[in-house]
């Protein structure tokens, strides 16, 4: 087992501007993807991830661990959109 250290979000909790930060070990071996997105959280929006497990369970985390981040960091292009305007976040390929 891989099991690694992340901070999500508790899916329990429907109010978002409540502190709801639960830590959390999770298997790598059953992350089947994680995506970087928009949170709102405690009254403001900040950088966040979505994850999948292979049981099609989803959560939304406010920290990963920092080999997946740099992963993240050095593979993808991050676009978010807001009423037709499309920012590029993140454009960085090897």
């Amino acid at each position: 087992m891989n099991f690694k250290k992340f901070i999500i979000l508790d899916p329990k909790q429907t109010e978002p501007l409540m502190n709801n930060e639960i830590t959390i070990l999770m298997n790598l071996d059953h992350i089947v993807s994680i995506k970087p997105i928009r949170i709102v959280n405690n009254k403001k929006v900040i950088e966040g991830y979505w994850i999948r497990t292979t049981n099609n369970k989803k959560y939304k985390a406010l920290s990963i661990p920092e080999e997946l981040r740099a992963e993240l960091e050095k593979n993808i292009t991050i676009h978010y959109s807001t009423n037709n305007y499309e920012e590029e976040i993140l454009n960085v390929h090897q």
